[in-house]
């Protein structure tokens, strides 16, 4: 995955609305999940 496309990705999941610490624990498990498939790739 490119940077441009990486950081897009994460930044889009960051941005939605967690009106809950259940919600942003849900982000950043999407997060985790993006980046570990980003290293992986490389």
């Amino acid at each position: 995955m490119a940077p441009e496309a990486l950081d897009a990705s994460v930044a889009a999941i960051l941005q939605e609305p967690a009106d809950s610490l259940e919600e942003e624990l849900v982000q950043l498990d999407r997060v985790h999940a993006v980046l570990r498939d980003a290293l992986q790739d490389n």
